[in-house]
Parts: C-alpha cells; structure tokens; sequence
C-alpha cells in the first residue's frame, strides 16, 4: 500500500487505493443521511396533520356553539324596526332584503341596508340614523355611491 523509496524515505500513499477505500464510506454515510432526513421529514408531517386536525375540529366546534346561541337567542335588534321614521318603500326593501338574505339579519344586514339607502340617494346622516352604523362609514358609502353614478354618466 504505502511505497518507500530507496532514496527518500518520505511517504507516498497510493490515491486509488485511498480513494477506493473513501468512496463506500461516504456513499454509506449520504444514506445514512438520507434516512435520518427521510424520518424527520415524515414525523414533521405527521405532526403538522395532527396539528391541523386539532385546529379544524376547534372550528367546527366554535361553529357549532355560534350556530347553537344564534339559534336560541333572538338576534339583537331588527334592522327593519330600526328603520323607523323612513318610508314605507325603505321598510319594505329593508324587508325583501331580509327575507331573501337571511344571515344579514345582524350586524353586516346594516352595511347591506345602508348601501341600498345610499343607492336610493340618501344622505349619510339619514343612513346613520337609520341602520345605526358609524357617521363615517355612511359617508363613505354616500362617496362611494356618488363615484358610481358619475362612472355610470359618462
């Protein structure tokens, strides 16, 4: 394996038999690391699954427990007795709206009932008094309404 020579006596290893003699060992060492890696990543996995499934069936438990105090208890206050004061065509379309569109009974069916007054060309103080939103907010929608009709005129 290792060669003297006569008149030098240093050390002179053969390559290919070093080489030879690397090559398996680190061929075995990047299974070994593959395998180590391949364990890691399928436990993290597994562990992110269980994880999500924890948080999903924390969901549907809070839907459940909403759908269940949404169904015993009475919603808060009737948007189309808040109207009270408008026109009887407000209230009526206040009316449909809700009888179609059930789920905006409480709190997104003012956002919803302020828009159909802003479209009507209410004003937002009206609109705030009405459907008992935010000043600010019925001003934005009155911008917003405003903006349409000028797109829709040219």
């Amino acid at each position: 394996m290792l060669k003297f020579h006569a008149l030098n006596l240093h050390l002179h290893p053969d390559w290919t038999l070093v080489l030879s003699a690397a090559l398996p060992a680190s061929l075995l060492a990047l299974a070994l690391a593959l395998c180590v890696l391949s364990y890691t990543l399928r436990r993290g996995h597994r562990a992110h699954r269980a994880e999500l499934a924890r948080i999903f069936e924390q969901l549907d438990l809070l839907r459940f427990d909403t759908q269940q105090a949404a169904a015993t208890s009475a919603p808060p206050h009737d948007t189309a007795a808040g109207f009270a004061g408008g026109t009887d065509a407000d209230t009526a379309l206040l009316a449909a709206v809700m009888a179609r569109e059930p789920q905006l009974v409480s709190g997104a069916g003012d956002y919803y009932a302020a828009a159909q007054l802003a479209a009507r060309g209410s004003s937002a103080a009206e609109i705030a008094n009405r459907c008992g939103i935010v000043n600010g907010e019925a001003r934005v929608l009155v911008a917003l309404q405003q903006a349409r009709a000028r797109r829709s005129s040219h």
